[in-house]
């Protein structure tokens, strides 16, 4: 066998491809070839070395290639952070704070935390008396929300998360508090009205959620507009969403 074919046949070899002849013929080759056994010993330990050498670090140059394209490099994830809230969104940003703090409250209160709301009288402060009031703005809440609701529909995208939340939560106490004996039969049968509200409420959320909104002006291409040529046959063009294969 010649050489050059039988180290190409080794080359593939270390390179895990398929030999273009048979191994037995390479093996003979090689008991008989102190000039490929050496080449085939090296070439074998140059591959070993360039498969588990580490990688060169290079420098990063995404910025200046992007730079003389004339495109943004992209942003970092604190940078898109950053962003979202000083800039973009600032607003959605201040609501989950004001609720991560009105949760820490809640469970607050679950672990001991009374906030000086007592069940009796503190000083000349009937303690007991505001939190009957907390309970009944909860519950006229509650109510205005699905008057709304049943004068546009559109709101149950807001109302029913809080909503469900709400009645999974109460319906966790009311079982704990009826085990206990802390509440009233009477008292846990006033829940089922909102009970069924949610179930309501869940269903017109079902019913309106895929229904598509009007697109926004950045949802919009407008494509060219001309105006209808009757003399030469045109039709005229018209506008086309983004999304539409048509477009």
């Amino acid at each position: 066998m010649d050489c050059a074919i039988a180290r190409e046949s080794l080359s593939a070899r270390i390179d895990g491809e398929r030999e273009p002849v048979p191994a037995e013929r390479v093996d003979e080759h090689l008991a008989g070839c102190t000039d490929c056994c050496a080449w085939y010993a090296a070439a074998a330990e140059s591959a070993r070395r360039l498969s588990v050498r580490s990688a060169v670090r290079t420098p990063d140059l995404t910025a200046d290639i992007l730079a003389a394209a004339g495109a943004v490099a992209p942003r970092s994830r604190w940078q898109r952070a950053r962003r979202w809230v000083l800039r973009d969104h600032p607003l959605r940003a201040a609501v989950l704070v004001l609720g991560s703090l009105q949760v820490l409250l809640g469970v607050g209160q679950l672990l001991g935390m009374t906030f000086a709301m007592t069940g009796h009288a503190h000083g000349d402060m009937d303690t007991t008396a505001h939190l009957f009031n907390e309970t009944t703005a909860w519950s006229i809440a509650v109510g205005i929300g699905l008057i709304v609701v049943g004068l546009r529909p559109s709101a149950t995208t807001g109302i029913f998360p809080l909503l469900a939340t709400f009645v999974g939560i109460l319906l966790v106490f009311v079982a704990v508090d009826g085990v206990a004996g802390n509440v009233t039969l009477s008292r846990a049968s006033s829940h089922l009205v909102v009970l069924v509200a949610v179930a309501v409420v869940g269903a017109i959320h079902l019913r309106y959620r895929d229904r598509p909104e009007p697109p926004t002006g950045s949802a919009v291409r407008a494509t060219e507009v001309a105006p209808p040529d009757t003399s030469s046959g045109r039709r005229r063009r018209h506008v086309h969403l983004t999304d539409d294969p048509a477009a």
